[in-house]
C-alpha cells in the first residue's frame, strides 16, 4: 500500500539493516578494492607524459557554431571529447 510507505518512511529499510548488521560482519571479505584517487592520477599522469594516453575527438565544430556543439552534447549520442576551435588556431 503507498499510503502505508508514505507513513512509514523508511523505518522498514532501516529496520532490515538493523537485522543484518550482525550477520554481515561474519560473511568473507571479496578481497575487491580500487586503488586510490592518488594512485590513479599518478598513472595516468605517467601515461600523459609518455605519450600513451591520447583522447577520443568525436567531433569538431568552430567557434561560431557552439549551438549545433551543445545541441550535439544534449543528444546524448557524443562517444568522446567534442572540440570548439578558434579561427586563429596555429598548427604545433
Amino acid at each position: 500500500d503507498p499510503s502505508a510507505r508514505r507513513r512509514l518512511g523508511s523505518i522498514p529499510r532501516f529496520a532490515g539493516l538493523a537485522v543484518r548488521t550482525p550477520f554481515s560482519r561474519n560473511l568473507p571479505k571479496l578481497g575487491l578494492s580500487a586503488p586510490s584517487r592518488q594512485e590513479s592520477l599518478t598513472e595516468l599522469s605517467a601515461l600523459l607524459a609518455a605519450g600513451k594516453l591520447t583522447p577520443y575527438i568525436d567531433r569538431t565544430y568552430p567557434l561560431a557554431e557552439i549551438h549545433a556543439a551543445m545541441r550535439y552534447l544534449a543528444s546524448g549520442a557524443v562517444r568522446g571529447k567534442v572540440v570548439l576551435t578558434t579561427a586563429d588556431q596555429s598548427a604545433d
